[in-house]
């Protein structure tokens, strides 16, 4: 499968997120407002996905669904927007999943819950007629191909 088709992790934007989570938080007993002002913007240039922020509430919160790890890799997730995804792409895609989800296929240093994340982010972007997240539970339900093919491709 195409590189840019699979999720991909900055592990270096990561740590950074991380780090000055972790010092926002310990300001936020201190009632350090200005440096937690300024931490929050340091915090912004490491943020890669659009639909994200970072805030108080956030930092404050983020545990009641994920960790530090998953909410660094929300953050700086990269969706790529690409031109065309084909049938042929798509079909790799559901494969891959699939076999990431079975143990089947080495995912490296992917979390489960950043795939999950990614693809539906990724389908959201490249098939926004599909329905929101429709996609993503089809092929973790385990629909037949043909089925995730016509949502993906309607037209066709």
């Amino acid at each position: 499968m195409k590189e840019s088709l699979k999720p991909h992790r900055d592990i270096y934007a990561e740590a950074q997120l991380k780090e000055i989570i972790g010092e926002i938080q310990a300001l936020l007993h201190e009632s350090k407002g200005d440096a937690v002002d300024e931490l929050l913007k340091k915090a912004a240039q490491f943020i890669k996905s659009p639909d994200r922020v970072l805030d108080l509430e956030v930092i404050e919160h983020y545990e009641g669904w994920t960790d530090l790890d998953g909410l660094a890799g929300e953050l700086t997730m990269e969706v790529p927007r690409l031109e065309n995804i084909s049938k042929e792409d798509f079909t790799e895609i559901v494969l891959w999943i699939r076999k990431a989800v079975e143990n089947e296929q080495e995912m490296g240093d992917i979390r489960p819950d950043f795939l999950m994340d990614f693809y539906r982010e990724f389908f959201a972007l490249h098939f926004p007629d599909a329905g929101d997240g429709e996609l993503l539970d089809e092929i973790f339900d385990g629909a037949p191909l043909e089925k995730l093919l016509g949502i993906a491709f309607p037209d066709s």
